[in-house]
């Protein structure tokens, strides 16, 4: 029972440290230091292991790791939607 804490607090901790990139990202609205390609490995990642706890069977009794990776692509996404945003965005404004 105890170790069902550690396992939401790191859930929480996990998921809440990308909320300052996504709230700076949206407040500047410049994107161009992000490396797209890190989030798009890190998705990966996230797929593969997903696969893996649908496939052996195991998500239904691993839901903290399913949540983590859910919400983590979710954010991924997120992250990759504004920078593609943004990035049209800082064209459009050096075309002026």
């Amino acid at each position: 029972m105890l170790w069902d804490v550690f396992s939401v607090l790191g859930l929480i901790c996990a998921t809440v440290y990308r909320a300052p990139q996504i709230y700076q990202l949206y407040k500047t609205k410049k994107a161009e230091d992000i490396n797209i390609k890190s989030y798009l490995v890190q998705s990966s990642a996230y797929v593969f292991l997903l696969i893996y706890l649908v496939g052996s069977g195991k998500a239904l009794t691993e839901t903290v790791l399913c949540a983590y990776y859910l919400v983590g692509l979710v954010q991924n996404f997120i992250i990759y939607t504004l920078k593609q945003k943004y990035k049209t965005h800082t064209d459009a404004l050096e075309q002026l």
